[in-house]
Protein backbone atom coordinates (compact mmCIF):
# COMPACT_ATOMS: atom_id res chain seq x y z
CA UNK A 1 0.00 0.00 0.00
CA UNK A 2 1.32 3.20 -1.41
CA UNK A 3 0.73 6.49 1.64
CA UNK A 4 2.35 9.14 1.66
CA UNK A 5 4.55 8.99 -1.30
CA UNK A 6 5.21 12.90 -1.69
CA UNK A 7 5.26 13.73 2.05
CA UNK A 8 8.29 10.99 1.64
CA UNK A 9 9.65 12.38 -1.33
CA UNK A 10 9.47 15.96 0.31
CA UNK A 11 11.27 14.98 3.74
CA UNK A 12 13.95 13.53 1.46
CA UNK A 13 14.16 16.91 -0.22
CA UNK A 14 14.32 19.33 3.13
CA UNK A 15 15.61 17.12 5.49
CA UNK A 16 18.53 15.60 3.25
CA UNK A 17 20.90 15.03 6.70
CA UNK A 18 18.74 12.28 7.47
CA UNK A 19 21.28 10.34 5.45
CA UNK A 20 24.62 9.51 6.67
CA UNK A 21 26.66 7.66 4.30
CA UNK A 22 26.41 4.10 4.20
CA UNK A 23 22.87 4.29 6.45
CA UNK A 24 19.83 2.70 5.15
CA UNK A 25 16.91 5.36 5.12
CA UNK A 26 14.78 5.16 8.38
CA UNK A 27 11.18 5.19 8.04
CA UNK A 28 9.86 9.03 8.33
CA UNK A 29 6.65 9.37 10.08
CA UNK A 30 3.02 10.37 8.76
CA UNK A 31 -0.59 11.06 9.81
CA UNK A 32 -3.75 9.68 8.41
CA UNK A 33 -6.83 8.82 10.10
CA UNK A 34 -6.11 11.04 13.19
CA UNK A 35 -2.79 8.66 13.92
CA UNK A 36 0.79 8.80 13.17
CA UNK A 37 2.07 5.31 11.29
CA UNK A 38 5.92 5.33 9.08
CA UNK A 39 6.64 5.22 5.53
CA UNK A 40 9.68 3.54 4.10
CA UNK A 41 11.64 5.38 1.18
CA UNK A 42 9.70 4.42 -1.44
CA UNK A 43 6.18 5.28 0.76
CA UNK A 44 4.99 1.94 1.37
CA UNK A 45 3.78 2.14 4.84
CA UNK A 46 6.50 0.35 7.48
CA UNK A 47 4.93 0.89 10.61
CA UNK A 48 0.85 1.47 10.33
CA UNK A 49 -0.42 4.79 11.87
CA UNK A 50 -1.72 3.64 15.49
CA UNK A 51 0.13 6.32 17.95
CA UNK A 52 -1.39 9.77 19.28
CA UNK A 53 2.60 11.48 18.73
CA UNK A 54 5.37 10.30 17.18
CA UNK A 55 9.23 11.79 16.36
CA UNK A 56 11.43 10.92 13.91
CA UNK A 57 14.01 8.14 14.01
CA UNK A 58 17.50 8.68 14.82
CA UNK A 59 20.31 5.89 15.38
CA UNK A 60 17.48 3.34 14.97
CA UNK A 61 14.77 4.81 17.94
CA UNK A 62 11.87 6.72 17.13
CA UNK A 63 9.77 8.41 20.34
CA UNK A 64 6.15 7.30 20.43
CA UNK A 65 3.52 8.43 22.87
CA UNK A 66 0.39 5.28 21.89
CA UNK A 67 -1.97 7.40 23.13
CA UNK A 68 -3.28 10.86 24.10
CA UNK A 69 -2.03 12.45 27.47
CA UNK A 70 -0.43 9.18 27.61
CA UNK A 71 3.34 8.68 28.29
CA UNK A 72 5.61 8.23 25.28
CA UNK A 73 8.24 5.37 24.61
CA UNK A 74 10.50 4.12 22.06
CA UNK A 75 9.96 1.86 18.97
CA UNK A 76 12.96 0.07 16.45
CA UNK A 77 12.18 0.29 12.97
CA UNK A 78 9.86 -2.80 12.83
CA UNK A 79 7.50 -0.75 15.03
CA UNK A 80 8.72 -2.99 18.06
CA UNK A 81 8.15 -1.35 21.34
CA UNK A 82 12.24 -1.19 22.30
CA UNK A 83 11.72 0.90 25.77
CA UNK A 84 8.32 1.17 27.34
CA UNK A 85 6.19 4.15 27.80
CA UNK A 86 6.74 5.90 30.67
CA UNK A 87 7.91 9.22 30.01
CA UNK A 88 6.20 12.78 30.22
CA UNK A 89 8.17 13.74 26.64
CA UNK A 90 10.60 12.36 25.06
CA UNK A 91 13.33 13.61 21.85
CA UNK A 92 15.42 11.92 18.94
CA UNK A 93 18.52 10.34 20.53
CA UNK A 94 21.46 11.87 19.61
CA UNK A 95 25.11 10.63 20.12
CA UNK A 96 23.69 7.58 22.04
CA UNK A 97 21.36 9.54 24.19
CA UNK A 98 17.82 11.07 24.29
CA UNK A 99 16.61 14.23 26.76
CA UNK A 100 12.97 12.95 28.61
CA UNK A 101 10.98 14.22 31.36
CA UNK A 102 10.16 12.53 34.38
CA UNK A 103 8.54 14.47 37.46
CA UNK A 104 8.24 17.59 34.81
CA UNK A 105 12.15 18.21 34.39
CA UNK A 106 14.73 16.75 31.86
CA UNK A 107 17.73 13.82 31.72
CA UNK A 108 19.26 11.67 29.32
CA UNK A 109 18.66 7.86 29.11
CA UNK A 110 20.59 5.60 26.97
CA UNK A 111 19.47 3.73 23.88
CA UNK A 112 18.18 0.13 26.19
CA UNK A 113 16.39 3.06 28.14
CA UNK A 114 18.85 3.70 31.55
CA UNK A 115 18.99 6.77 33.07
CA UNK A 116 22.38 8.09 32.66
CA UNK A 117 21.75 11.87 33.79
CA UNK A 118 18.84 12.28 36.26
CA UNK A 119 16.03 14.00 35.13
CA UNK A 120 16.66 17.80 36.99
CA UNK A 121 17.26 20.30 34.07
CA UNK A 122 13.92 22.66 33.07
CA UNK A 123 14.81 22.27 29.49
CA UNK A 124 17.38 20.36 27.85
CA UNK A 125 18.32 19.79 24.09
CA UNK A 126 19.93 17.14 21.81
CA UNK A 127 23.94 16.18 22.35
CA UNK A 128 25.88 17.46 19.63
CA UNK A 129 30.05 17.29 19.46
CA UNK A 130 29.60 15.71 23.42
CA UNK A 131 27.90 18.91 25.43
CA UNK A 132 23.90 19.58 25.07
CA UNK A 133 22.12 22.91 26.35
CA UNK A 134 20.20 22.01 29.59
CA UNK A 135 18.41 24.95 31.60
CA UNK A 136 18.72 24.59 35.54
CA UNK A 137 17.15 27.08 38.05
CA UNK A 138 15.88 29.61 35.24
CA UNK A 139 20.15 29.34 33.97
Amino acid sequence: MKAGVLGACLLALLFPWRLRAGEAAAPAPFFQDGKWGFVDAQGLVAIPPRFELAGEFSEGLAPVAPRMGGKWGYIDPTGAMVIAPRFEAARSFSEGLAAVAEGGRYGYIVRYGRTLIECRFEKARHFSRGVAAGRREGR
